[in-house]
């Protein structure tokens, strides 16, 4: 295959996406790392583009016209209602950043007709983070516990998030995962070992969903189930089961003492975790009275808060801090996203594997969004975008038929 110069922006966002999800956390923020990679990456997609001299905006997936509509909206308002404007007005570039490193990905994707460089990417970055998380982990205390990180400076439920959409990633390609079916398995125990470390009860309840629905899916797709299987696929299916056998005796009596299970225990008993998420939720609420239409401004939820943190959930979030008109921007083409994938697994009654994929990824990313914001993670814009061209593309498949 012919190398483009616009493959060149693969390899700059690779570097980027090291940074984001391994380096910064690892090692501390250096602004340079940051906003370089995402300088050389545009300026080889925007070359690309002036030599096309063409761009159909219509192909553009909606979460990033979303993404950047909000933007604007949040920029022209911050003036008006932000108490504290130059925070306002960094978090707003940033959120820009990223969403243009979303626009390149998206922009090269489309010319290469394929997502799944992108996909190969943050499996990598992952591992990664993964290995250092088991070798060379940090002891982070977090809710009366030490939960396993990358650093000091790294929250568990980042990580947890980083090594969610790595599984997805790898996960999404089954072909990949059948042909290398004991370095998936060893994949998938990592990555599922290092989101239990972390301690984030969301992560790890995110991980049950996603390897319960996986393995029923594995199960229909070895054809076991219709009598067509292969010797291959018996024996998959032989050492599938006895290794979920082994996860769950090994879970069963080493968790008692693990860092998540102690964190479990100690919220439900005391209804913590619970407690403080309503509280922030509240605080959400009166902002929001208080300022209807266009919020408080980009990012200052955490200056209006009696306990100074964000909200801990993007609908609290964006609702208190954009206001009715940030929500109707941001969550209308999301939730129409939504149903047209839950439309698209009923039309192709179950069995397309790589959409089936796709809605577990976006159902995850709604559940995550309960705790975690997504316009302020590169992580969750990025996989909401990869989510968005999966339904595009196979948009594309099923209404060509």
């Amino acid at each position: 295959m012919k190398f483009k110069a616009i493959d060149f922006g693969k390899i700059i966002f690779l570097i980027f996406a090291l940074y984001v999800s391994w380096f910064r956390e690892a090692f501390g923020v250096h602004q340079l790392f940051l906003y370089l990679p995402i300088i050389v990456l545009t300026t080889i997609v925007g070359i690309a583009m002036l030599k096309k001299r063409i761009l159909y905006v219509n192909e553009i997936p909606s979460i990033i016209k979303a993404f950047i509509i909000l933007g604007v909206f949040a920029l022209v308002t911050c003036p008006f209602v932000a108490i504290n404007s130059s925070w306002c007005f960094s978090s707003i570039i940033t959120f820009f950043a990223y969403t243009i490193v979303c626009f390149d990905v998206y922009y090269i994707s489309y010319e290469n007709r394929s997502y799944a460089w992108v996909m190969n990417i943050l499996v990598l970055c992952g591992i990664i983070c993964s290995l250092q998380a088991v070798f060379h982990g940090y002891e982070y205390w977090t809710s009366g516990v030490y939960a396993i990180t990358l650093g000091p400076d790294n929250n568990p439920n980042y990580l947890g998030l980083v090594i969610i959409v790595s599984l997805f990633a790898y996960l999404y390609d089954v072909e990949r995962v059948k042909r290398y079916f004991l370095l998936s398995l060893g994949i998938i125990a990592l990555f599922s070992f290092v989101i239990i470390q972390t301690a984030s009860r969301k992560n790890v309840a995110c991980l049950a969903i996603f390897i319960i629905v996986w393995f029923v899916r594995m199960i229909q797709s070895l054809n076991i189930t219709k009598g067509k299987s292969s010797t291959k696929d018996f024996i998959r299916l032989c050492v599938l089961v006895v290794v979920i056998i082994c996860v769950i005796v090994v879970v069963y009596t080493q968790m008692s003492s693990s860092a998540v299970f102690e964190k479990f225990t100690k919220t439900a008993s005391s209804g913590e975790g619970l407690s403080s998420r309503i509280f922030l939720y509240k605080e959400a609420w009166k902002l929001f009275c208080t300022h209807p239409i266009i919020g408080v401004g980009f990012d200052q939820y955490r200056f209006y808060s009696s306990i100074g943190k964000y909200s801990h959930s993007v609908y609290a979030e964006i609702l208190s801090c954009t206001g009715l008109i940030g929500v109707v921007l941001f969550f209308r083409p999301f939730f129409l996203k939504l149903i047209e994938v839950i439309r698209m697994v009923f039309r192709t009654k179950f069995k397309d594997y790589n959409i089936m994929m796709a809605l577990l990824m976006f159902v995850i990313e709604i559940l995550l969004g309960l705790g975690q914001i997504y316009i302020y993670e590169f992580y969750h814009m990025i996989v909401l975008t990869i989510i968005f061209m999966i339904s595009d593309s196979s948009k594309k498949v099923y209404c060509d038929k």
